[in-house]
């Protein structure tokens, strides 16, 4: 050892070589080889992993001496995958090749001088990058309404969503998004028009910003407006038979009808119809036998929207007897034209005379077999009162609208009306008054045999006195004695 310099020596045997045996040569050749080896492994420095990808990475590093390359690396710490080249260089390069993208590698580093003395450098890591976008595994409508609806997406990885959509597939501009990353999403759309085909597209994400658009998709969102209320509901009786035939006007979006029928107005069914139609017209052959029947008729689109109007038509069967009659009806005719309200025909005409009071007298027209000849009046209405002479005990029906409510113009004294609608009412429940403020003074009611029944209101006694329970009906006509011009409501 001399200046820090380590030397190598040999010492050996016999000087002449004459004397050595092939053992002693190899001895010898061997001898002179290690003494001009070079036994220090290389030095390995600046090590970096460069130009890495999602299938390959560059490893570089520097020997401080020429040296072979030697890339030993798997997924785990086996190191049982191996790179070489044995090139005897300084600057060394190895590049590993069909990588899993997005996957963490150990590697170790190996260089070998040309004597195969070699170094090997601590274990180290890489991970791959991500430059894959993600793709659509699946992609669903759910809860379409009216206005919005609920996308389901399904995609292979993590992903962030925007859903482009619109009604022209060819500028689709408008967007939701759901920011989060996520392997499923629901993504809600709102706002949206009723009945509308709109398309879209979804736009995937992952968090490395590697992004895909999917296919084109559409969706129609759901018709929740119903069509229009059938117009001009109208109801006819058959003289034949006194069956009801109901005709209304067409709806341009309906494909159903659906009639309701009800004995009373507050016993509809609207979740069961009598019947559903395509056409306009139905015939209740069964109205012959119910004094009161109502009717509503629905319409009802392709998709089963139906409209909800309340419009009520009704029957009435006046139950004549032989002689006069003191009526009135409760239903507002389609046509009060006497000819259409009494829809008498040459071969049914039960009723021959009819008479209404007006101003203290009594006005008459006559049917005769034809028609309903000229008098002072050709018109009835609602809720007044007439004398109906019949030739017969007969049903005879009338047919109208439903109204909430008539208002009667009551003159100072004698006055020939109706007093309820549809329902049977106490005198008091349809006349409300009191001692201090009162209009009538009497009622009465006509009985089979031509003689009257009389209540009299007595402000003294705080009410209607009477011989005996004095019930309001439908479709009778009463005498009212009014002490002043009034208005009577009645509902």
């Amino acid at each position: 050892m001399a200046g820090g310099l380590q030397r190598t020596g040999l010492y050996y045997g016999l000087p002449n070589s004459n004397y050595w045996t092939n053992n002693a040569k190899d001895l010898l050749r061997n001898s002179i080889s290690w003494l001009i080896s070079d036994l220090i492994p290389p030095i390995i420095t600046d090590v970096q992993v460069n130009n890495l990808t999602n299938q390959s990475a560059r490893i570089t590093w520097q020997t401080d001496k020429g040296s072979n390359s030697t890339v030993l690396y798997s997924e785990d710490l086996g190191l049982g995958l191996i790179v070489s080249n044995n090139s005897i260089v300084e600057g060394h390069e190895i590049i590993l090749k069909n990588l899993k993208e997005l996957t963490t590698y150990n590697y170790m580093i190996r260089s070998c001088n040309v004597y195969n003395y070699c170094r090997d450098s601590f274990v180290m890591e890489f991970t791959t990058t991500d430059l894959t976008a993600p793709y659509l595994v699946s992609n669903s409508i759910n809860d379409v309404t009216n206005t919005a609806v609920n996308i389901s997406v399904t995609t292979n990885e993590d992903a962030a969503l925007r859903i482009f959509y619109g009604v022209d597939q060819n500028h689709i501009n408008s967007y939701v998004e759901e920011p989060s990353y996520s392997t499923e999403a629901d993504v809600y759309i709102g706002n949206l028009n009723e009945k509308t085909l709109y398309y879209y597209i979804i736009g995937m994400c992952d968090q490395y910003n590697n992004c895909r658009n999917s296919s084109l998709y559409d969706f129609t969102t759901l018709d929740f407006t119903p069509p229009n209320v059938p117009g001009n509901l109208m109801l006819k009786v058959n003289n034949s038979n006194n069956n009801i035939k109901i005709s209304w006007n067409s709806v341009a979006d309906a494909v159903l009808y659906n009639v309701y029928i009800a004995d009373s107005l507050d016993s509809f069914d609207f979740n069961n119809p009598v019947i559903s139609l395509q056409h306009t017209e139905y015939t209740d052959n069964s109205a012959s036998v119910i004094q009161h029947r109502y009717y509503i008729v629905r319409a009802e689109d392709n998709v089963g929207n139906e409209e909800k109007n309340t419009n009520i038509v009704g029957k009435l069967d006046l139950n004549l007897i032989k002689g006069y009659n003191l009526v009135s009806f409760p239903l507002v005719p389609f046509d009060n034209s006497v000819g259409k309200v009494m829809h008498q025909d040459t071969t049914y005409h039960p009723v021959s005379e009819i008479k209404r009071y007006n101003n203290g007298f009594l006005e008459t027209i006559f049917f005769d077999g034809l028609g309903w000849g000229l008098g002072i009046f050709n018109e009835l209405n609602a809720l007044e009162g007439y004398f109906f002479k019949s030739d017969e005990n007969v049903d005879f029906t009338i047919v109208g609208s439903v109204p909430s409510e008539i208002i009667l113009d009551l003159n100072e004294g004698l006055n020939l009306v109706g007093l309820t609608l549809f329902d049977i009412k106490q005198i008091d429940e349809s006349i409300t008054q009191s001692p201090s403020d009162y209009d009538i003074t009497e009622i009465a009611s006509r009985n089979a045999d031509g003689s009257y029944v009389i209540a009299t209101y007595y402000p003294s006694e705080d009410g209607w006195f009477m011989a005996d329970d004095f019930n309001i009906n439908s479709g009778f006509g009463y005498w009212v004695k009014a002490n002043k011009e009034s208005e009577l409501v009645i509902s």
